[in-house]
C-alpha cells in the first residue's frame, strides 16, 4: 500500500463511499474495501506483476457508514506502464441496488417454489406438452412414488381419453392467452388405472 499514490478520484466515487471529500477518500482508500475481498483482489494484483494487464469483477466495499456497497470494478494498466505498474486505472460501478434486487428476487422465487411445492393442491407444469414440474401433490395423486418420476413424461400420458379433445383445446386455447375455468377432466394415475 506504501507505493500506491492515488493520482485523481472523481466526486461520484466519494459519493458512492458517503465521504464529504475527494480526499477524504484519497487517505483512507483501503479502509473502504471489505476484508474478504482482500484476497482476490491480492492475487488480482499480484497477476499485474506478473504480466497481465487488466482485471475486472465484483468487489465488496463499505462506505463511510459501515454499509455494504457492491461494485463492478475494472483494473487496467496503462499501455507503457507494465514493468513498473506506476499508472493504473481503476474504474467501477455502484451495483448495490441491483444485487439488493436480484436477492429480494431470488428470496421471492424462494418461497413462491416452496408454496407450490408444500400446497396440498396437485400443480403440473408442462411445456410442449412434456411434464417440466409437478410438485409431491400432483405425484400422491398420480400415484408417482416422488414428484421426479412424473417429470419429462408426456402430460397427454396422464389424461383419460375421455377427457383428452377436451384438455388439448384447453391448451390450444391457454396458449393463446385465453383465460380458462376450471373444469372437472379425468386423468389417470402412473400404473394407467
Amino acid at each position: 500500500a506504501g507505493r500506491v499514490k492515488i493520482l485523481l478520484i472523481n466526486r461520484r466515487s466519494a459519493d458512492v463511499f458517503g465521504v464529504a471529500s475527494v480526499e477524504e477518500l484519497r487517505g483512507n482508500l483501503a479502509r473502504n474495501v471489505c476484508p474478504e475481498a482482500w484476497p482476490t483482489l491480492r492475487d488480482e494484483f499480484v497477476a499485474l506483476a506478473q504480466g497481465k494487464t487488466s482485471f475486472a469483477g465484483e468487489v465488496a466495499a463499505i462506505d463511510a457508514g459501515g454499509g455494504k456497497r457492491f461494485l463492478d470494478i475494472t483494473v487496467t494498466v496503462q499501455p507503457g506502464h507494465e514493468a513498473m505498474l506506476d499508472r493504473v486505472v481503476v474504474t467501477f460501478a455502484d451495483i448495490t441496488d441491483r444485487r439488493r434486487e436480484e436477492g429480494a428476487r431470488k428470496e421471492s422465487e424462494e418461497r413462491y417454489r416452496k408454496l407450490v411445492e408444500l400446497s396440498p393442491d396437485a400443480i403440473i407444469v408442462h411445456v410442449d406438452g412434456s411434464v417440466v414440474f409437478a410438485n409431491r401433490a400432483a405425484a400422491v395423486l398420480m400415484g408417482a412414488e416422488h414428484a421426479e418420476a412424473v417429470l419429462g413424461r408426456k402430460v397427454l400420458e396422464f389424461v383419460h381419453p375421455d377427457s383428452q379433445p377436451l384438455v388439448t383445446e384447453r391448451i390450444r386455447r391457454m396458449a393463446l392467452g385465453e383465460p380458462m375455468q376450471l373444469v372437472e377432466q379425468k386423468w389417470l394415475r402412473f400404473d394407467g388405472s
